[in-house]
């Protein structure tokens, strides 16, 4: 076999891969973006992958992965819980080949917290005695992250007299005691009750609530407190029951009426002073606000009201974001034989619950499923993992079951699918492209061609004698049942030359790895389809020196720059494929080739197959009388114009 000169081949490989632009990923946003929180811990985001795009001018498709998992699409919109997080955005071209970028989503909470105080009894009878004050303090979050309150200060209108007793500042008290006394100096002894709430964001909000104490010269006869709140959820353990006190100065029994069924007071009657025991029966009541009134009556008719608001709330309904999940595991290892992902995949997966809150058990139905909760009741997240060990590929599901401690609410199945899956599959090119050009254009015979593909077993190999291989590196191809020739293989593209013996029209290319057949591609072969080898509109061409002609290397006024080309056609005397060619007599076009330097016509001085190459065409042009700088070559053969590809001339 010929030994070849491999430096030009190398070139025209590495110049070959260049051309083959991957593609360009952007996320359509600065480093980092931000949306406000709308609920349930977590905020939307709309994703933007439309600005990426393919040089090639190829269709591209988008894969997104971050706290949400993984999305797909140019304009998918995602949940990102709140703090940071990075979000990357993969795209693939139609040549298998990937780009990344990645931005910071932040979701914050600008929302303070609404608190609600409710006190009880927040009317006291002036008997002189310490009393307990029992608080109930509603939050509510935009955001819904979690919060928590404590108490932020209890005072009087009288600070000078210690009537404040067991109340824990800084802390979630919510039971204290104070004195139960008329003013020392005329008109209402006030307590101002405060509570400061505190969310998951370190937005802050107060709630106040006050304590009267009612002198009693100003009544007869005394109901505290005269207003309650009652809480019970469908399924849920019964509400407490509360107590009020029947007193007064003037009248011994009193006699309580209920208006509604649910409401009960014992005793019912008695004499005063008396402690009431409050309590509902919700049974058969729909969720909402229910209202009802305690008449109780003095011996003397007197009759003081307790207004009653009974809050029901539905079982807890539980959710999750999203509502699926999908795992996916590559088990494929390559020639590194390291795994790109490693096992178990875990990800976290929001849950809420309409209604009301919920504490959650968890379980799953298929032993590679796992799940445990990350907080103790809704809302939370549940980290969702999946071990896949001992799992041969294919796609797997199960379900991670979430019960709630409320008996009456249904449960909830988060479906997981998990796909084991090995990337070790050959891709058949979809198209070949023009070796010079690096576009999807016609060739001709016995012309010079690349195509993208992918084989995960393949190796990076390049043919080191002529003539060349019809197998390298495992890889074998046949255009319409003839033999390709290669000069360069790698697991993403090859580089090789067709038969000089095509005949015109669409032709079919099946190909082979290690004589197993692993797809078919179809390409249109036309007489002649020349083209220049070129980088970034350079010319890929050598000075008479034998160095490459370049804007910092031109050529000598009145030497010799040689270009090089294929896409020639067939010749005269043909040479056999992957055969170098020969130096005498010289293997030429036989089509007419017509040469222009910035659109005028030139004879070159040699036109043919470079010696000692295959598929490659040289044109040997003189400088003789060109002005310096760049010239803008174009080739024509047979009436089918080439690119156009500059050579540089110096002083």
């Amino acid at each position: 076999m010929k030994k070849f000169s491999g430096a030009l081949w190398i070139a025209m490989t590495l110049v070959a891969a260049a051309q083959a632009v991957p593609p360009v990923a952007i996320v359509g946003v600065d480093n980092t973006a931000f949306q406000e929180c709308t609920g349930f811990g977590v905020a939307p985001f709309a994703l933007d992958g439309t600005e990426s795009y393919d040089p090639d001018g190829g269709s591209l498709t988008y894969s997104w992965t971050g706290p949400f998992g993984t999305a797909s699409g140019a304009t998918p919109t995602v949940f990102i819980p709140l703090g940071a997080h990075e979000v990357t955005l993969t795209v693939t071209d139609e040549d298998l080949e990937t780009a990344f970028a990645t931005f910071t989503a932040v979701t914050i909470d600008t929302h303070d917290p609404v608190v609600d105080v409710t006190l009880f009894p927040s009317t006291l009878f002036p008997t002189g005695v310490m009393t307990t004050i029992s608080a109930f303090v509603d939050v509510q979050d935009v955001c819904g992250a979690g919060f928590s309150f404590v108490l932020d200060s209890v005072t009087t209108s009288e600070p000078e007299i210690d009537s404040i007793l067991n109340a824990a500042l800084d802390t979630p008290d919510t039971s204290f005691d104070v004195l139960a006394a008329t003013s020392s100096v005329g008109g209402l002894r006030s307590y101002s009750v405060v509570y400061k709430a505190t969310d998951s964001s370190g937005n802050t909000g107060t709630g106040t609530a006050q304590v009267l104490v009612t002198p009693p010269s100003d009544r007869q006869f005394f109901v505290n407190p005269d207003r309650m709140i009652f809480d019970y959820t469908l399924g849920g353990p019964p509400a407490a029951s509360l107590t009020a006190t029947v007193a007064s100065q003037f009248y011994s029994s009193f006699h309580v009426n209920s208006t509604a069924s649910w409401l009960h007071a014992s005793p019912q009657s008695g004499d005063t002073p008396e402690d009431l025991v409050v309590w509902v029966d919700p049974e058969g009541l729909e969720p909402g606000n229910h209202t009802a009134t305690l008449l109780v009556s003095s011996g003397g008719g007197h009759v003081e009201p307790i207004q009653v608001l009974l809050r029901v709330y539905g079982e807890p309904d539980l959710f999750t974001l999203p509502e699926t999940l999908s795992l996916e595991l590559d088990t494929y290892t390559g020639v590194s034989n390291v795994a790109d992902q490693l096992a178990p995949l875990t990800k976290q997966i929001f849950v809420g619950a309409r209604q009301s809150p919920a504490a959650l058990t968890l379980s799953t139905d298929v032993p590679w499923l796992q799940a445990a909760v990350v907080g103790p009741t809704t809302p939370t997240y549940i980290t969702v993992a999946a071990d896949p060990a001992g799992l041969s590929t294919g796609l797997y599901t199960g379900n991670v079951v979430m019960t709630s401690d409320n008996p009456r609410s249904e449960p909830l199945s988060l479906p997981v699918s998990l796909e084991v899956k090995s990337s070790a599959k050959f891709l058949a090119p979809e198209f070949v492209v023009h070796a010079a050009t690096m576009k999807r254009l016609p060739v001709a015979p016995g012309s010079l061609i690349s195509a993208f593909y992918f084989n995960p077993d393949g190796v990076t190999a390049n043919a080191d004698a002529m003539p060349l291989p019809t197998e390298l590196g495992g890889l074998s191809a046949t255009v319409e049942g003839k033999p390709l020739r290669f000069i360069h293989v790698s697991p993403m593209q090859f580089n090789a030359q067709l038969p000089g013996d095509l005949d015109t029209g669409v032709a079919r290319m099946q190909l082979f790895f290690e004589g197993e057949p692993m797809g078919e591609t179809a390409l249109q072969v036309v007489p002649a389809a020349p083209g220049v080898f070129s980088h970034q509109g350079d010319a890929l061409a050598l000075n008479q020196d034998g160095s490459l002609n370049g804007p910092e290397n031109p050529a000598e006024p009145g030497t010799i720059v040689s270009m090089y080309l294929t896409g020639q056609g067939v010749t005269n005397p043909s040479v056999p494929d992957g055969a170098a060619a020969p130096g005498a007599p010289f293997a030429k076009p036989i089509l007419p080739v017509h040469v222009t330097i910035d659109g005028r016509p030139v004879e070159p001085q040699f036109v043919g197959l470079a010696p000692g190459q295959a598929g490659l065409l040289q044109l040997n042009l003189p400088t003789s009388g060109m002005p310096p700088g760049p010239r803008d070559v174009a080739v024509g053969i047979g009436g089918a114009a080439s690119n156009k590809a500059a050579i540089y001339v110096g002083q």
